[in-house]
């Protein structure tokens, strides 16, 4: 019994956050500190970005000066809090929006003032999933700031969130990172050659994708299953395309919508990458092909698709990543764009 309290309780101990190296965003990350080093602080921000461009990353370089401790030590939970949707048990998943109970949470957690720290700071994730209720009582905190209090707020969609709020935050907009920065920033991480360079242009231009697929095994073998299906799509007939995106398409609609857009997004990135490959492949770049372990079959696709339909097979893909943006439904964007493809004559 004494046994399994220890392990209880070794599971329950709270460490310090798992951070990956800092790639990009510079100059924001010196405003912040520059501000805080003047006295010039504002009592709230809202860092927004795409989705994985590092907003949580730079939020806790910020709360590391504030507090006066290495990023890599903080803890969350002990050092600042952190407010999230919160979790559905019943369906093992995060619920769909932040209650107005957590948000009033909020304002005991900031009237508790710490007797070590210089700041009393709270992080709240995707704070545009506050529901309207939630929404009104963030606002009145924002209207009777508290002294030597800093609120952060992170949001992938800013548009989402009352006007009010947005207003009465310092606002810090993070862009994608350069994909030359990115290949340099892995490599000199110890990545691979190989690695960086296909992790890097597979990112999008956001440094939490790049960092996933360069150093997580997991990334790398689902990397690997696109790439094999970008083959069999390209070369198989309208059924066999079909039955290739159906094992991560569903026909049901998804629990996690903005899962659901994330893994589309990921897959027609990596067919994207290798339309772009074979063009290169069939122009003899081969400097410039990223899958160059596949340049062989990449160039066989160039002779037989030709330059100008692979062409316009970007455009489509861009077309479809577009759509994911506003929302469109994943599986129509792909059926598509397998519809445009299956009408590709190939060439003699």
């Amino acid at each position: 019994m004494a046994r399994k309290k220890v392990q209880e309780k070794e599971q329950n101990t709270k460490k310090p956050n798992q951070i990956f190296p800092l790639i990009g965003h510079s100059k924001q990350i010196e405003f912040l500190k520059q501000a805080h080093a003047q006295g010039k602080m504002a009592h709230a921000y809202l860092i927004t970005g795409p989705e994985h461009v590092g907003k949580e990353r730079v939020a806790l370089e910020f709360i590391a000066a504030l507090l006066q401790k290495d990023a890599a030590r903080l803890i969350a939970g002990i050092d600042f809090t952190v407010i999230e949707r919160a979790a559905d048990e019943k369906k093992k998943r995060h619920g769909f929006s932040i209650s107005v109970d957590q948000i009033k949470e909020l304002r005991n957690t900031l009237t508790r003032q710490s007797l070590v720290a210089p700041y009393t700071v709270v992080l709240i994730r995707e704070a545009e999933t506050m529901n309207r209720n939630a929404a009104n009582a963030l606002l009145k905190t924002l209207e009777e700031p508290i002294p030597h209090t800093c609120l952060i707020l992170l949001a992938s969609h800013e548009e989402q969130m009352l006007a009010t709020i947005r207003s009465r935050c310092q606002t810090i907009r993070l862009s994608k990172v350069a994909v030359e920065d990115m290949e340099k920033a892995l490599a000199a991480q110890g990545v691979a050659e190989k690695e960086s360079r296909a992790a890097a242009q597979m990112s999008r231009g956001l440094p939490g994708i790049a960092l996933n697929l360069a150093h997580e095994k997991e990334a790398r073998e689902w990397q690997t299953e696109e790439v094999d299906r970008f083959f069999k799509i390209i070369s198989g007939n309208l059924h066999d395309k079909f039955q290739a995106i159906s094992s991560f398409v569903g026909s049901k609609r998804s629990a996690d919508h903005t899962s659901a857009r994330e893994t589309v997004h990921n897959v027609l990135t990596v067919w994207e990458v290798l339309a772009r490959d074979a063009v290169f492949a069939h122009y003899g770049l081969s400097e410039q092909v990223v899958y160059r372990d596949q340049e062989k079959r990449l160039k066989e696709i160039g002779e037989r698709v030709g330059a100008q339909r692979l062409g316009k097979l970007i455009e489509e893909i861009e077309t479809a990543h577009e759509g994911l943006d506003q929302n469109m439904n994943g599986r129509l964007l792909l059926e598509h764009l397998l519809l445009q493809i299956n009408t590709y004559e190939t060439t003699s």
